[in-house]
């Protein structure tokens, strides 16, 4: 699980794991838009969110959109 904040960025490859990056950092594709304490999914990321990741334990939902980049 990835120790990330709303504003961070995340390189996502197509099959492997994210990363979190610096977001001027080449290969930044998304951008953390929210974190919750919950395993509510996407019912709790904010409109826009493209992509949504569930960790069970500790219990976290983490939701992404591309970044600008």
């Amino acid at each position: 699980m990835p120790d990330v904040a709303v504003g961070d960025c995340l390189r996502v490859p197509v099959a492997g794991i994210e990363t979190k990056v610096r977001c001027d950092e080449p290969g930044a594709n998304e951008r953390v838009t929210g974190v919750t304490s919950n395993t509510g999914g996407a019912a709790v990321c904010p409109s826009g969110t493209s992509r949504t990741a569930i960790y069970p334990d500790p219990a976290r939902t983490v939701c992404t959109a591309p970044s600008a980049q």
